[in-house]
């Protein structure tokens, strides 16, 4: 009985332990980047995770899941320009005021 009981907290030991270290590398990034740099190195998660879902579960994306990710990256290739450049490639600020 014990030994199912250690055998079954075993299986949640490799999660958990990725898990703190994922934790302390993102407190490193913290420390060696800024944060709209690190914001945008943790946007890739979401497209990673989308092209392994299309690719290694063969599924299909809705189409509003396809203009989503066009739109993240769009908004980070727009965030890694300076402002002006962004501005004048757009015409005009999320707000619809004129930057």
């Amino acid at each position: 009985r014990i030994l199912e009981v250690g055998q079954r907290s075993l299986v949640y030991a490799v999660p958990a332990t990725l898990y703190v270290v994922h934790n302390n590398l993102v407190f490193v990034a913290h420390v060696y980047l800024s944060a709209p740099m690190y914001q945008l190195l943790n946007n890739i998660k979401i497209i990673a995770t989308c092209v392994a879902y299309r690719l290694m579960l063969r599924r299909q994306l809705l189409v509003i899941q396809w203009i989503a990710l066009a739109q993240l990256g769009i908004g980070m290739a727009c965030s890694s320009l300076d402002e002006k450049g962004c501005a004048s490639a757009v015409g005009r600020d999320f707000a619809g005021g004129y930057a």
